[in-house]
């Protein structure tokens, strides 16, 4: 090796993207919390219903809690199940072949998502809605007794209507208190969180999927394309996203379908400007004129070359862009817009209005479930706009 210039093998390699959004304290946390926020979604049957996790009183062990599964209890719960399930599945199989390398990785982890999705989707939408009619209160207040019998942590469903603890302050029983139906704070909550995540999810993949396109079409093509999609972006801009959704509302049914949508339609010309920015920017580099010269498609050379890299400050919009969705949601839900039993942390809110004097728990617990939301979702937006700066790369 004498005579080798081994100057170069020595220098460590440089940080990847998550390497450098880990060592950021304040992003790191707000992931934590969405992370958070999206197990409680997933597991919220397990977690707060009046229904017994397991159940045996002499006829053999029962799950009454899965038996009472919804589509949307299945969704969610298959959802999160298959996620874990493709990223353990993708590691294990970079263990056993380290010769895999992170994009390799990063395939594998997307066809394993993908059967998963259409697996899923496959069972749910034939899902049977089962009417269960079986009691459980009297084992939970103590009035019958079973073998075994383990309810959720908190044991009380977001619907229940006791109608006997009208705003019950907080308490042990009932750690967030209770409305004025009687209803636990902090079960509704808990199934709340669905809401909340659905509505942002959604209103950004529909706002993500038109900005992109549109966008990439204007910044590569340019031309009369490039016109006509700016002045789409001006008329669309024109309309306020939250007074759009009150006047849609007004002639639709009150469903909270309507409100992702809605979002999504009107949220849409900040990603596509942004879009269209980084392919004019890229559309000359000589990549993409190397791509060109081996007679690769316009649309190969869209989506496997130029997208990649135009991602970043999307993938970073996108991320407040959820937060704002959950806003606009929230402040229908507080004005009493939208389905009435839709179990979201607006519609507790506006519960609050009339006992403003007598049940502050109503107002503080749900709008800090909101604050802190909103917090973690602008600190990752924020962590990612850092981590993905070229300028800090090194």
């Amino acid at each position: 090796m004498t005579g080798i210039d081994q100057s170069g093998l020595d220098q460590p390699r440089p940080p990847t993207t998550w390497m450098r959004f880990r060592r950021q304290r304040a992003p790191m946390i707000g992931l934590v919390l969405l992370g958070g926020l999206f197990v409680i979604a997933a597991l919220a049957p397990f977690l707060a219903g009046n229904r017994p996790i397991l159940f045996a009183d002499g006829e053999g062990l029962e799950l009454p809690v899965l038996a009472g599964f919804t589509q949307e209890d299945f969704f969610w719960f298959a959802g999160f199940g298959a996620a874990l399930l493709a990223f353990f599945c993708s590691k294990f199989l970079r263990r056993i072949r380290p010769s895999l390398s992170a994009r390799q990785g990063r395939r594998v982890l997307c066809l394993l998502l993908g059967i998963a999705a259409a697996v899923i989707a496959a069972i749910g939408f034939s899902w049977p809605e089962r009417l269960v009619h079986d009691d459980y209160t009297p084992y939970r207040d103590g009035g019958r007794e079973a073998s075994l019998c383990v309810f959720p942590p908190i044991c009380y469903g977001p619907t229940e209507v006791p109608l006997t603890n009208s705003l019950d302050s907080p308490s042990l029983s009932h750690l967030f208190g209770t409305d004025r139906q009687g209803d636990d704070v902090l079960a509704r909550m808990i199934h709340g969180t669905r809401i909340s995540l659905l509505v942002a999810v959604t209103a950004i993949l529909v706002c993500m999927a038109i900005g992109i396109a549109l966008g990439a079409a204007a910044g590569y093509f340019g031309g009369w394309i490039d016109a006509l999609v700016l002045r789409l972006i001006e008329v669309v801009t024109c309309f306020p996203a939250f007074f759009a959704v009150l006047a849609v509302l007004a002639f639709l049914p009150p469903r909270i379908f309507w409100v992702m949508l809605i979002i999504g339609l009107l949220r849409w010309p900040g990603v596509a400007r942004l879009t269209r920015g980084e392919f004019l920017r890229m559309r000359d580099w000589d990549f993409v004129a190397a791509a060109r010269a081996m007679g690769l498609s316009n649309g190969r050379i869209m989506v496997r070359h130029i997208l990649p890299n135009a991602l970043a400050p999307v993938i970073v919009s996108a991320t407040f862009g959820m937060a704002g969705a959950i806003l606009i949601e929230s402040g229908l839900s507080f004005l009493g817009i939208g389905p009435a039993s839709c179990q979201s942390w607006g519609r507790l809110l506006s519960e609050f209005r009339p006992y403003f004097d007598v049940a502050w728990w109503l107002s503080v617990f749900p709008g800090a479930s909101i604050f802190i939301t909103v917090v973690a979702l602008n600190l990752v937006g924020e962590g990612l706009r850092d981590a993905l700066d070229p300028r800090l790369k090194k």
